[in-house]
């Protein structure tokens, strides 16, 4: 695969096709717009395979999860660097990047479809950053 090249943010050099503005989910112009810089980025990633992009993730977990582990910060550290050292030990050009730590205030459902459906409708009730950035986890 050749060697692996960290970069800051070339995205200020960059003449991508990205969305000027964020709107709704199903929304036909900005489905097209992400389709467009989908594609893009995989043309990208065709062309260049060393480069190491770094993913920005933003954790959430519930009352459940925390009243079971008693470092919290410490069980999601090592989560990331577990999968980062998995990630360059099988060559591939991305890193984890820890976002940030939630409390989710919704109770944990044991049904996985249900429990995420839960996740994403509480974006309405309060200020999450779920839309706000597209790589959340959810600890339950």
């Amino acid at each position: 695969m050749g060697e692996l090249k960290e970069i800051e943010d070339d995205t200020a050099n960059d003449a991508s096709p990205a969305p000027k503005r964020r709107r709704r989910k199903g929304d036909v112009q900005t489905r097209d717009a992400y389709e467009e810089y989908e594609n893009y980025l995989i043309q990208k990633g065709i062309e260049d395979t060393t480069t190491v992009v770094d993913v920005s993730v933003t954790i959430w977990f519930t009352k459940e999860f925390a009243s079971i582990e008693d470092d919290v910060q410490g069980y999601i550290a090592t989560c990331f660097e577990e999968a980062n050292d998995a990630l360059a030990n099988s060559g591939v050009p991305m890193r984890l990047v820890h976002l940030g730590t939630s409390l989710f205030p919704g109770a944990e459902i044991h049904d996985s479809s249900d429990m995420l459906d839960a996740f994403a409708d509480h974006d309405g009730d309060m200020n999450l950053s779920i839309h706000k950035n597209p790589t959340n986890m959810l600890l339950c």
